[in-house]
């Protein structure tokens, strides 16, 4: 029996259409010869219900656990590529980095007012662009202890502005670099070598290194200037 309404002819001939009317209020278009044969009785959503009622409620349990479990399987088999180059712990660093984004663009967020609301960025184009570029300069996390700091605090989630530091260590930072002598200096050196992270350049001024020689130097350089 079909359920559908006719809204308006759409011709007489065999293979003309019609427009019709399902009993949800769907219209649509249908061959005449399609209702006349009974391949067609009611839109496809409708038919869609109409077929998972007859199916018993613990076959679609099983179905839909299936489907779940298969999806779930075959996201373990194909890792995020992060995790296939430093391992497990990448995805660690891939939710730090997504917290932070959410920080800066969600509204919503309970740290927004401290982050987005007053106009720090998250310049990275996705989170795991961010969370390759740390793993990449910064390495894996040092610690549960550890989290992304940024080096001024003014500035935004943005490539030389980010480090691994503790919470002790995060406190420190920001006074020191609001005032400090040495957090002057490696803002100053940071504007040329961008390329280089706030504790690269704190250990070599720790260890002596004049502004000329830290301009000069390359970033993976182990000798001794």
């Amino acid at each position: 029996m079909t359920l559908w309404t006719r809204v308006c002819s759409g011709g007489v001939a065999t293979k003309s259409k019609i427009r019709v009317r399902c009993r949800c209020g769907t219209e649509t278009h249908v061959r005449v010869s399609d209702v006349l044969a009974g391949g067609t009785r009611q839109c496809k959503a409708c038919a869609t219900r109409a077929k998972m009622s007859r199916i018993p409620a613990t076959q679609r349990l099983a179905q839909a656990t299936a489907a779940s479990t298969a999806a779930s399987v075959k996201a373990k088999a194909t890792p995020h590529p992060l995790v296939r180059a430093y391992g497990p712990g990448a995805r660690a660093v891939m939710n730090v980095m997504s917290s932070a984004k959410q920080r800066c663009t969600n509204a919503n967020d309970v740290a927004y007012p401290s982050y987005g609301g007053r106009g720090i960025q998250f310049d990275f184009p996705s989170p795991h662009a961010a969370a390759e570029w740390v793993l990449y300069n910064l390495g894996m996390r040092p610690s549960p202890g550890h989290s992304i700091d940024r080096v001024d605090n003014n500035r935004h989630y943005e490539a030389g502005n980010l480090r691994w530091a503790t919470r002790s260590e995060q406190a420190q930072n920001k006074r020191a670099y609001k005032r400090g002598v040495v957090g002057e200096r490696i803002r100053a050196l940071q504007e040329i070598r961008p390329d280089l992270t706030y504790e690269t350049l704190r250990q070599w001024i720790k260890q002596g290194h004049t502004d000329a020689d830290i301009i000069g130097r390359q970033k993976y350089a182990r000798s001794s200037l």
